[in-house]
């Protein structure tokens, strides 16, 4: 719900980098979100109930100085991590996040992904990350990817199993680069690999729907569910964070999971099927 906010146009374009939605506020002046496409929602989602993305554990990280939180620079998804990261750290100590952000985040870090190819971005983003957390006296790094990524889709690179992989990737080149620098200080130090999506108010609504068997209940009970989602969007939204586990056991069980197979499938179809996609 957009308060003070009036919806004078939309325009769909469904592209690699996701739903385009134009928003005009009433007073003049516009934004844009981006919504994740459908085929891309479907693996995403799958991933989560395979426990490949689980609930954010504030307890895992504890982090009473604060955290360091290696991002993206998109400024639509800034003020989202902000305020959630920062709501962890001031239920444990102190609301102190200290940001280091460049088009793509974590992504460029990945030696995998083009997005820094032939440049020293990722470099760059891990030697602020690693002093930043030195000068600010700060022991938890957030290497916290977003999807749809704008820069990801700009390089053909916001596939979902390459954002996670390539968050995961982020999170052990950090890894070893604090090893590199002092062995010591690296055993204090938690890094923990994040991802942000924006699901989208359609595929949140249908996903909830989906799992709670929709089609089988009751009329009251369909009511008293769409009631329950859309309370969850009003006061929510349609954003959600989720620590990617970053066992190697969990990545290979996803590999030669039903749920995987499934949503590939589904996602294959979507591909073929819809031209505007």
């Amino acid at each position: 719900m957009l308060t003070g906010y009036e919806v004078r146009r939309k325009i769909a374009n469904v592209s690699r980098i996701g739903r385009l939605v134009l928003i005009f506020p009433a007073r003049g002046g516009c934004r844009v979100k981006t919504e994740l496409p459908y085929q891309q929602a479907v693996v995403y989602r799958a991933m989560r109930r395979a426990g490949l993305l689980q609930d954010v554990d504030g307890d895992r990280l504890k982090p009473r100085r604060g955290v360091v939180a290696v991002i993206c620079g998109d400024g639509d998804q800034s003020h989202d991590i902000f305020k959630y990261l920062g709501d962890i750290c001031q239920f444990y100590g102190e609301r102190r996040v200290h940001p280091v952000a460049l088009n793509g985040g974590p992504l460029l870090i990945a030696k995998n992904l083009p997005l820094s190819a032939n440049l020293p971005d990722g470099d760059v983003l891990m030697r602020h990350a690693l002093d930043g957390a030195d000068i600010k006296q700060i022991d938890v790094i957030i290497v916290k990817g977003h999807a749809p990524c704008g820069a990801a889709g700009k390089h053909k690179a916001d596939d979902p199993e390459q954002v996670v992989a390539g968050i995961l990737e982020a999170r052990q080149a950090l890894r070893a680069e604090t090893e590199r620098r002092d062995p010591d200080a690296a055993r204090g130090i938690r890094i923990a690999p994040c991802i942000q999506i924006s699901w989208g108010e359609e595929n949140f609504r249908r996903f909830r729907q989906d799992e709670a068997g929709y089609a089988t209940l009751m009329r009251r009970q369909r009511l008293w569910l769409n009631t329950r989602i859309e309370f969850s969007l009003i006061r929510h939204g349609a954003k959600r964070s989720y620590f990617i586990s970053p066992q190697p056991e969990d990545w290979d069980a996803w590999m030669k999971s039903d749920e995987r197979k499934k949503a590939l499938e589904v996602a294959g179809t979507v591909y073929a099927s819809t031209d505007s996609w």
